[in-house]
């Protein structure tokens, strides 16, 4: 079943959703640099200007990327050796290429967990300077 729920997400995105202005989109901002260079800017403004939180952000961004993009590639891919569906279905839609072997877990996946497991951590390390933000949005005050 869950093999079958994979497949139809799969087809969803991949034959369903496609279009030229997707195709377009997409392929530009995955092939542009100007994401990179528009997050490396924002990074040195927090740095700069963000005071200590800024710098301690900065600081972690780097840090978990250093760690999540290594380890993903050449630990867990090789760990789950999931192939990526373009290497099993011919009829999928290719508009950049195939890509590496394996495809999961997904490098950019694995650095977004890092903002799931923050509160865990932060409970852990008892830290609540960096629950600032949440605790206006929760409207509670104390993280």
């Amino acid at each position: 079943m869950l093999n079958s729920l994979d497949l139809a997400i799969l087809y969803f995105f991949n034959q369903d959703l496609a279009n030229p202005v997707f195709d377009i989109f997409f392929t530009t901002l995955s092939e542009s640099r100007l994401v990179w260079i528009l997050m490396i800017v924002i990074m040195i403004i927090l740095f700069i200007k963000g005071g200590s939180r800024g710098r301690l952000a900065v600081l972690l961004v780097v840090v978990c990327f250093t760690i999540t993009d290594p380890s993903t590639h050449y630990i867990l891919k090789k760990l789950f050796c999931r192939l990526r569906p373009c290497h099993i279905f011919d009829d999928l839609r290719l508009i950049a290429g195939c890509g590496g072997l394996y495809g999961f877990p997904s490098n950019h996946a694995a650095f977004l967990v890092v903002y799931f497991i923050k509160k865990p951590v932060q409970r852990l390390l008892k830290i609540e300077s960096f629950d600032f933000n949440d605790s206006r949005i929760e409207g509670t005050g104390n993280g």
